[in-house]
């Protein structure tokens, strides 16, 4: 009987053992896991994006495309750029040749190398729009509109675009991970005093316009007044020459008086008859 009871009281012992050690490990894994969720060793990188893993100890970074990525918690901060076809707008103003003052509207579209995102990090940070593609914008932009007159600043606008491309190139040479692949100015507009003077302007133009059309409208409705005046004058002429042909012949019948007619031949063919009217005189 002792040694069967010490026999159950093993193995009840081992079965506590084996439940208190599955215990600890479920406990054990439960706050691993926790940890996990908490520190997060790992970071993924999505499509488009490039991330940048930087060492608070010893400053060193990394750059790291799409995928999954291991961290050291409290060491590594992780800094993602989206390196993907964006368009952003910016508001310049700007100043024209003769001192009138020009808000341009740019829409732009832009882009990062993804092999060189580290050294973005490196030199400027995340918020390179800001310190980097604005101010940029903005000197290619007063540099590129003090070169035109106000009047040619809608006129040439083509001309002016391509100037601020050439001038926003060269501004960020310094950065090529940086692309900007396009431009367009979306509006360009004036200080109020001068649109109004504009609009003004506009409308007296029309005026001047209008009375123009109305003074060749006139001339036009003269000419044709004078026209029709020679032809109804050439008309009455030539009625007039008709009239006399016909009273010369009507005299003539009056004063006939039935007598023959002197007819007189010479050597060529011709004949001539020429009636007698001085009896009747």
């Amino acid at each position: 009987m002792g040694i069967s009871d010490n026999n159950e009281s093993k193995t009840i012992s081992q079965m506590w053992h084996g439940l208190l050690q599955g215990q600890r490990m479920i406990i054990y894994t439960v706050i691993g896991l926790i940890l996990i969720f908490l520190l997060k060793p790992i970071f993924s990188v999505s499509a488009g994006w490039v991330g940048v893993r930087f060492n608070r100890i010893t400053g060193e970074t990394s750059s790291h495309k799409r995928g999954t990525h291991f961290k050291i918690p409290f060491i590594h901060s992780i800094t993602e750029f989206d390196v993907r076809s964006k368009m952003s707008m910016y508001r310049a103003e700007a100043a024209s040749k003769d001192i009138q003052d020009v808000i341009i509207e740019i829409e732009f579209v832009k882009s990062l190398e993804e092999s060189k995102v580290n050294d973005l990090f490196v030199q400027v940070g995340p918020n390179y729009i800001d310190e980097i593609v604005n101010p940029a914008l903005k000197q290619a932009t007063k540099s590129a509109t003090a070169q035109f007159a106000v009047i040619d600043v809608i006129a040439k606008r083509d001309l002016l675009k391509a100037i601020i491309q050439s001038n926003l190139n060269k501004e960020l040479s310094q950065y090529p991970m940086i692309i900007i692949e396009s431009i367009n100015l979306a509006n360009i507009s004036f200080a109020e005093d001068f649109s109004k003077a504009v609009e003004e302007k506009m409308v007296e133009a029309q005026k001047v316009l209008t009375e123009q059309n109305k003074t060749l409208q006139a001339e036009e409705q003269a000419k044709q007044t004078v026209i029709k005046a020679k032809a109804n004058a050439e008309e009455q002429k030539l009625m007039a020459a008709a009239a006399d042909k016909d009273s010369i012949a009507l005299k003539w019948i009056e004063k006939w008086k039935g007598d023959v007619p002197q007819i007189m031949t010479g050597k060529g063919t011709g004949l001539l008859i020429q009636p007698d009217i001085s009896a009747g005189e």
